[in-house]
């Protein structure tokens, strides 16, 4: 690793600075939206509010939940493309003989688990269909309200 130029070596930092807040911002997304539907559907399952009162929240939730997907999905993305880069410079430069492994490649190409039900999927899957399942309950809230406000009440 000690042969390195100095360039490629500042390069790598960068890059695996940038890796890391790409990840980072992938799970703050999901948190944050979360918290933002938590009110929304406070707002639109409070007793006695007007259909007005239930169906913003309603859109509003199903909008920040294709946001969230959108934004998550494509902070996994860019964090990928730096991965692919630091594994080349960490291919070109020997880390294997010298740490062993490629720090950056994925964890299944460092050791292969036992695949299982949850622990074998992409946390990003998950909390994407998370975020689908609060667009599902969000439409129900705006069609109980279209059809059957007096179930909400």
């Amino acid at each position: 690793m000690s042969d390195i130029p100095d360039q490629v070596q500042l390069a790598y930092e960068a890059m695996e600075s940038r890796r890391d807040s790409q990840d980072e911002m992938t799970w703050q997304t999901p948190a944050l939206a979360f918290t933002a539907q938590a009110f929304l559907f406070t707002i639109a399952l409070q007793t006695g509010a007007s259909r007005f009162e239930r169906l913003l929240p309603a859109a509003l939730s199903v909008a920040i939940s294709l946001l969230c997907v959108q934004l998550m999905r494509r902070h996994a993305y860019l964090e990928r493309i730096d991965q692919f880069a630091l594994e080349d410079i960490e291919e070109r430069f020997g880390f294997v003989d010298t740490v062993g492994l490629l720090p950056h490649s994925h964890p299944h190409a460092r050791n292969k688990p036992k695949e299982r039900r949850l622990e074998g999927k992409k946390s990003i899957v998950w909390w994407v269909r998370g975020q689908y399942l609060f667009i599902a309950a969000a439409a129900s809230i705006a069609a109980v309200d279209l059809f059957v406000p007096r179930w909400l009440n």
